[in-house]
C-alpha cells in the first residue's frame, strides 16, 4: 500500500512540475474523445437517414414490367409488352405471398395547362399504389376506388416517385 501512495504522489508531482505539458495531453485525450463520439454519432446518423430513404422507396415493393430485357437495363423491347387486365387478375387470385397488386403505366408526356405546358411524366394507377409507396398528399386528396371504377377522370398533380 505504502508504494503506491509512492506512486500516486510522485505521479501528481511530474503533473504539477510540468503544467503545459500536463494540459496539453489532458486537453489532446479529450479533443480525440469528443472527436470519436462525433464520428460515431454522424455515421450512425447517415445510416438511419439512408435507410428511411431507402424504406420511403418501398423496400419491400417489387415493380414487374413485362417483357424480356434486351441490350441494358430500361431497354425498349420491355417497354412494347404490358400486361393484360388478365395478366393482372391471375397475379390478384394465385400470388398468395403478395400484400396486394398495383398496377401502373408510365409515360413521358406534355402536360398542359391553358396556355402553360411543361414536359413531364403521367402515371397511370390505382389507389393501392399509393397505399403500397406510402404517398400522401399535402393539399387535397388522392382518388379513391370508387373513382376508379366510376371510370372518374381524376388527377393528383406534382407527385414524384
Amino acid at each position: 500500500m505504502f508504494i503506491f501512495i509512492e506512486n500516486i504522489k510522485l505521479a501528481l508531482t511530474s503533473i504539477w512540475s510540468s503544467k503545459i505539458r500536463s494540459l496539453l495531453t489532458v486537453l489532446g485525450v479529450v479533443i480525440g474523445v469528443f472527436a470519436i463520439i462525433t464520428i460515431v454519432a454522424i455515421g450512425t446518423g447517415l445510416e438511419e437517414d439512408i435507410v428511411g430513404q431507402i424504406t420511403s422507396l418501398g423496400a419491400d415493393v417489387l415493380d414487374v414490367v413485362p417483357g424480356e430485357l434486351g441490350e441494358g437495363i430500361g431497354s425498349a423491347a420491355a417497354l412494347q409488352e404490358k400486361f393484360t387486365q388478365t395478366d393482372i387478375d391471375h397475379l390478384r387470385k394465385n400470388a398468395t405471398l403478395l400484400k396486394g397488386v398495383a398496377e401502373m403505366y408510365e409515360f413521358a408526356g406534355t402536360l398542359q395547362f391553358g396556355s402553360t405546358s411543361i414536359n413531364g411524366f403521367i402515371l397511370g394507377t390505382t389507389p393501392t399504389y399509393f397505399e403500397f409507396r406510402s404517398i400522401g398528399v399535402e393539399h387535397g386528396r388522392l382518388f379513391t376506388s370508387d373513382h376508379n371504377l366510376n371510370r372518374d377522370k381524376v388527377t393528383v398533380l406534382g407527385l414524384c416517385v
